[in-house]
């Protein structure tokens, strides 16, 4: 536990003379006539004197537990006996302004604070600073070789000790762990020398490596944190030097110079601080079909070539180094051209090419089939392919050495190295007209006829002309095309069913037509021009003698009457159809000023085919009228309808004819009404008749009903007693032999088991037989070998005795020819010389039960 001091108030006993001080215990006594203050520790009994005053009360004396200090302010000055020291009056020497740090270890047991010393900081546990941790300090004041305000880390793992000379003016500093793929990049705040002996100047930056845990020194400050780059075999680091220094691989870099680094050098890397990562570059592979070039690459001294090129061809793997740039960005794939391919190449400078001399901007081709890869001398300007061209097909072809354009049309066509595709371009209303008939119109639509929204929905559906190809066009039948020829400066005109092919200086002439009803020009835009027979209509208005205006719709046949060689008088009128109309109008607004409405209203037919066919010498109106300046024929003129333009004239024209139509109404009516009523009694009468012959029929019908019934009833009695007869006949016949059939399969049945049987028992007869032969044979052949084994046995055992010893046992008594036989496992046998007779008379009976026995084992066998 950690004591403070505490003032004990003083006890009625202490307020006398005697003051009782018990250990660990003190007080201070002044001696008012010296004014000297006293220090009295205990155990003691301190009698106070009427000179003097005790100051305060009784104190704990001050204990600092294990692992604590406490701070005392204007400590008293020690001797070299570590006894206060005293002045020539007798009082305790203090140094004034001083403070004193205390620890268990300096003062093990407890103390008094002595006259003037005040506690500053009162015991507190020691600081422990863990590993990987420390903390800031400075200097007070000079001493041991500090300097004031010098400042230094304390590191764990450490119990840090205060001083009175130093300040802790940081806690406690966490190390940053630097891991292996990692380091610190470091800033020095003023000029100093670092741990490993460098000296730094303020401002100066430099990277931390080293792995584990790091402290930043008082003048050092963390700036970041800088992660490894991880290099492998595809990647590289494009750096750039910011000053002059040496990097981590020896190499000194100036300032401004660029490099690579791959993982030949490394496996990872850390930008130095002088380092800048420009870029992160990977590898470039080519395969054995591919080649690249190069732009300003890098010779033997590193130093980039500029405005030179380098071909590298694969297979092969390389970085870009500083300053190299791949000719558009991309690997290209070797060229492989087939039979029907070439290159199209020109030189970027002089050079040999084998055995010919190339001089720069020389053009020439390539032929497959073959495979190519172009020097770094040689520009590709396109692949070619041969164009196959159908009879009808072709394209324009240009020699870029001369300018003309011809057409090749008809044959498979591949460029030469001074050739070129070249694009006829085409007026736009030409172009729409094209691009219409090839989707299968024949006019142009115009914003007289649409909307702009249909216009701008019916050019976006118009397929887009390759203007390379030679521009056919599709001439209809009964039409023709009038073509320009602006280098011969002659036209000519092509009559369809037929196709039609322009050549590099011909255009077509669109023709405008006039369109609606009334005619407006400028309303069909067209390239081929009908050539009849075929009929238009209009609408004009005209005005009779008296005054009446009448709006009028005609139709005229028409055709051209072209004579040969005089194709172009089609296209001398440019709106044929509005010149045609506006001859006939005029015609007939002539004739028409002459007559009046009810002579014009009952002839109009007649009057306008007059006006504009004329009338020959003996008055026929003539079969058809040339316009001469085009040959536009008018074979036939009639009139559609006449309406008049004035309401009232209309509206009295539409009452007479109404009246004129209910008149007419009204007496189909009462016909009708007549035919229907003479037509409704006949077929009253016919239906009458009609139902008198049903109903004469349908007795008759009913008579040949009930003959037909009482037939089949009798047919049906006598069939179904016959059907009974005859079933119950076949019933019976059926059951007999059914009977007879079960008897004959139950005799056959019998028999079969019995035979059955009979087989069985001969089989198990005749095999009992044979088991028991078998078993004789067995144990005949049994006893026959034991009998040779046991004659085998007894002539050995003979043999082995001996004819001496054979006499011998003849001539013992009987208890030793037992013991002998029993010695050489014999159980008896009889031995005789032949003069003596031996009675046989048992050994009958024992052979027949040594057989017995053999033949009892040969079964048990």
């Amino acid at each position: 536990f950690t004591q403070y001091p505490t003032r004990i108030p003083p006890s009625p006993a202490a307020m006398a003379s005697v003051v009782r001080i018990l250990p660990g215990q003190y007080i201070h006594v002044l001696d008012q006539d010296t004014n000297i203050v006293q220090l009295y520790t205990g155990p003691r009994n301190q009698t106070i004197k009427d000179s003097e005053r005790q100051q305060g009360s009784i104190m704990e004396m001050l204990v600092i537990p294990p692992m604590h200090y406490c701070a005392v302010e204007n400590p008293v000055l020690k001797g070299t006996d570590g006894q206060p020291v005293l002045d020539r009056h007798g009082q305790y020497k203090v140094r004034h302004g001083e403070r004193e740090i205390r620890t268990a270890e300096t003062h093990p047991d407890p103390f008094p604070l002595y006259p003037n010393e005040k506690l500053h900081e009162p015991p507190t546990p020691l600081r422990v600073i863990p590993a990987d941790h420390a903390i800031r300090v400075r200097a007070r004041r000079d001493f041991e070789g500090r300097v004031a305000g010098d400042e230094w880390l304390v590191t764990g793992l450490t119990t840090y000790v205060p001083r009175a000379e130093e300040e802790v003016v940081q806690q406690m500093i966490k190390a940053i762990h630097v891991l292996p793929n990692a380091a610190l990049r470091l800033q020095a705040t003023r000029e100093y020398k670092d741990r490993t002996g460098v000296t730094r100047l303020a401002g100066e930056e430099w990277l931390w490596r080293k792995t584990g845990a790091f402290v930043p020194d008082v003048f050092e400050v963390v700036v970041a944190h800088v992660r490894k780059l991880v290099i492998d075999g595809e990647t590289a680091l494009h750096l750039r030097a910011a000053r002059t220094f040496t990097d981590v691989y020896g190499k000194v870099r100036k300032a401004g110079s660029e490099w690579l680094v791959t993982s030949q050098d490394t496996e990872a890397h850390i930008c130095d601080v002088h380092e800048e990562l420009v870029q992160k570059l990977c590898l470039n592979v080519l395969t054995d079909r591919q080649f690249c070039v190069i732009l300003n690459p890098v010779g033997p001294t590193g130093i980039a070539q500029m405005g030179l090129r380098k071909l590298v061809t694969g297979p092969t793997q390389f970085f870009l180094q500083p300053g190299e740039e791949l000719e558009d960005e991309e690997i290209f794939d070797k060229y492989v051209l087939g039979k029907d391919q070439a290159l199209l190449l020109t030189a970027r400078e002089d050079f040999d090419d084998g055995e010919t001399k190339r001089i720069a901007g020389e053009r020439w081709m390539v032929h497959g089939p073959c495979e190519y890869v172009p020097p770094v001398t040689v520009n590709v300007l396109e692949v070619r392919q041969s164009i196959p061209l159908d009879i009808s097909q072709g394209v324009y072809v240009r020699d870029v050495q001369s300018g003309r354009v011809r057409a090749q049309v008809g044959s498979t066509y591949m460029l030469k190295a001074n050739e070129e595709l070249w694009e006829k371009e085409l007026d736009s209303a030409v172009e729409k007209l094209l691009t219409t008939q090839a989707a299968g119109d024949i006019v142009v639509p115009t914003s007289a006829t649409h909307t702009p929204e249909q216009l701008r929905a019916y050019e976006a559906r118009q397929p887009r002309r390759v203007k390379h190809q030679v521009i056919k066009f599709q001439v209809p039948a009964n039409s023709a095309v009038q073509l320009y020829d602006y280098g011969t400066k002659k036209s000519r005109v092509v009559f369809g069913p037929n196709e039609v092919m322009l050549g590099p200086e011909e255009q077509f002439n669109p023709i405008s037509l006039s369109g609606g009803r009334p005619k407006r020009a400028g309303r069909i835009l067209t390239l081929a021009v009908s050539i009849g027979p075929d009929f238009l209509t209009d609408e004009i208005e005209v005005v009779t003698s008296d005054h009446a205006k009448l709006k009028l719709l005609f139709a005229i046949n028409w055709k051209f009457i072209i004579a040969k060689g005089e194709e172009n008088k089609i296209f001398t009128v440019k709106d044929c159809v509005g010149d045609a109309c506006g001859t006939v109008g005029a015609a007939i607004r002539a004739v028409v000023a002459s007559s009046t409405f009810d002579s014009f209203h009952k002839e109009s037919a007649r009057i306008v085919r007059q006006a504009v066919l004329g009338v020959d010498s003996k008055g026929k109106i003539n079969s058809q009228r040339v316009l001469p300046k085009n040959g536009f024929a008018i074979t036939n003129v009639d009139v559609k309808s006449v309406e008049p333009v004035d309401g009232k004239t209309r509206e009295m024209l539409r009452q007479s004819v109404h009246q004129a139509i209910e008149l007419t109404t009204k007496s189909l009516e009462a016909n009708s009404r007549y035919q229907a009523d003479m037509s409704e009694q006949q077929a009253k009468g016919e239906l009458n008749q009609q139902q008198i012959f049903d109903d004469v029929d349908a007795e008759k019908l009913k008579k040949q009903l009930f003959v037909n019934k009482s037939k089949c009833e009798a047919a049906r009695t006598a069939g179904q007693a016959r059907s009974e007869a005859e079933a119950a006949k076949e019933s019976a016949r059926i059951q007999g032999q059914s009977d007879v059939a079960i008897a004959k399969t139950k005799a056959e049945t019998v028999q079969i088991i019995t035979n059955a049987e009979i087989e069985r028992l001969q089989l198990s007869q005749a095999f009992e037989i044979e088991v028991q032969k078998k078993k004789n044979q067995i144990a005949l052949e049994k006893a026959r070998r034991l009998a040779q084994l046991e004659s085998g046995r007894l002539k050995k055992s003979v043999d082995a005795i001996g004819a001496s010893t054979l006499v011998g046992m003849s001539r013992a008594s009987q208890e030793g020819q037992a013991k002998l036989l029993a010695a050489l496992n014999m159980k008896g046998y009889l031995i005789t010389d032949g003069s003596n007779p031996v009675s046989l008379l048992n050994a009958a009976s024992g052979l027949l039960m040594r057989h017995d026995e053999v033949a009892d084992d040969s079964s048990e066998l």
